[in-house]
């Protein structure tokens, strides 16, 4: 079926915006973070010179004018005239952050830029050759919600499109008459279908911290004689955090560990297409290897030669952290050994079952702090003394069942 129409769809680049979660790394990782931004944002734009969109949406938060300075400008001012020589067009509207009404007047004057500033919906036809395809109904941030009778598209054979910054009422979107609906002001990706219609958010094209693991990027969308809409997901991420989880079986000896995380290394690697690469491992391991990896601070020793192996400029992988998980549950033979082990584990366990022993930390502070200001500085209720004792039975798992020989 032919193809009447095709475009990109981006939002919450946040150009201004830093990287965070990756501190002490060497100075090649710390340029490449530094400018991740930057490089996911012209990842997006010259995928629409390669893949000849007719126009680029920009759905809000893109940068803040006072806090992406003259860097920002000029290099939003140089991306979009590149598109524009490429007869490619960008309707941007503003999100909480952009305040477009803000920007210089040189980024509008730019003759393929249109920008949506204020509350108000305004409608631009996009045409091609002289031809509407495309019907663009934008609107800049409004701190209401913004209500779905607001757009109407007209009876015409044009594409309608919707472009704005936040949430929608959705009961009625099918009296509006708009097929895809631009939207912006979500880190994650979601795509929801109403009627006919599709509801799009991108999410944001490059990650800025561990809570944004995964990859990250941006929409492509085409729409056939027909009317039928076709869109996938195009990462455009520089920089990626990965959550990868290992399983350590008892028994294992160091060399076989250090091969397993080599071979897991060098197939991320292999599959990131030379992006950088920041890795939290999260290690399950079984039976008393959760206390064996503690032995002699190999955990520190392992972490230091996943960076140096693997944090080179060939490699692009750098280890943020390796954390031994906590089981749901501890083996009961191990409450039953003749042990230091056992002991310790017994005690844990009698405090877990009986709500009426206290912890008494009294002893532990300074003998001029008052009685009730001693009651009040360690006074415990039931969840977190259950989180303290979970933590000091695996801490007794990592002191007592560990041998030096590992």
């Amino acid at each position: 079926m032919a193809e009447i129409l095709k475009f990109l769809h981006a939002s919450d680049l946040h150009l201004d915006h830093p990287y965070q979660g990756a501190p002490d790394v060497p100075s090649h990782i710390k340029s490449s973070l530094i400018d991740a931004a930057y490089d996911a944002a012209e990842n997006i734009f010259d995928r629409a010179v390669d893949d000849q969109v007719d126009f680029v949406l920009l759905s809000g938060d893109i940068a803040d004018v006072d806090r992406c300075g003259p860097r920002g400008i000029s290099f939003l001012i140089d991306q979009f005239s590149k598109l524009g020589q490429n007869n490619i067009h960008v309707y941007w509207a503003g999100g909480e952050e952009d305040q477009l009404e803000r920007w210089p007047a040189m980024l509008s004057a730019l003759p393929n830029v249109t920008l949506f500033t204020t509350t108000l919906v305004e409608e631009v036809l996009h045409r091609r050759g002289g031809r509407v395809i495309a019907s663009i109904l934008g609107a800049g941030y409004d701190r209401r919600k913004r209500r779905i009778a607001e757009f109407r598209a007209e009876e015409t054979k044009a594409f309608p499109i919707g472009l704005c910054y936040g949430n929608l009422e959705t009961e009625e979107i099918a009296k509006t008459g708009i097929r895809y609906w631009a939207l912006g002001g979500n880190h994650i990706r979601r795509t929801f279908t109403r009627d006919d219609a599709m509801l799009v958010f991108p999410g944001t094209s490059q990650s800025r911290g561990p809570h944004e693991s995964g990859i990250h990027g941006a929409t492509s969308v085409s729409v056939n004689e027909n009317g039928f809409i076709d869109s996938h997901f195009i990462p455009t991420d520089s920089v990626r955090w990965i959550e990868k989880r290992i399983r350590i079986t008892e028994g294992m000896a160091r060399e076989e560990i250090r091969t397993m995380l080599e071979d897991e290394a060098f197939g991320m690697i292999s599959e990131s297409h030379e992006k950088l690469l920041l890795v939290d491992w999260q290690v399950a391991a079984e039976g008393k290897m959760n206390g064996t990896l503690h032995c002699n601070d190999w955990l520190a020793e392992l972490k230091s030669w996943l960076c140096n192996e693997f944090g080179t400029p060939d490699h692009r992988l750098w280890s943020t952290q390796l954390e031994v998980l906590t089981p749901q549950k501890l083996p009961d033979e191990w409450f039953e050994e003749d042990t230091m082990l056992g002991d310790y584990l017994r005690s844990v366990k009698a405090h877990q079952q009986d709500a009426t022993q206290q912890i008494d930390l009294t002893k532990y502070l300074n003998s001029d702090i008052s009685g009730e200001q001693a009651i009040s500085a360690v006074q415990i209720d039931a969840q977190r003394k259950n989180e303290i004792l979970k933590e000091s039975a695996m801490m007794g798992v990592q002191l007592l069942s560990g041998t030096d020989e590992f």
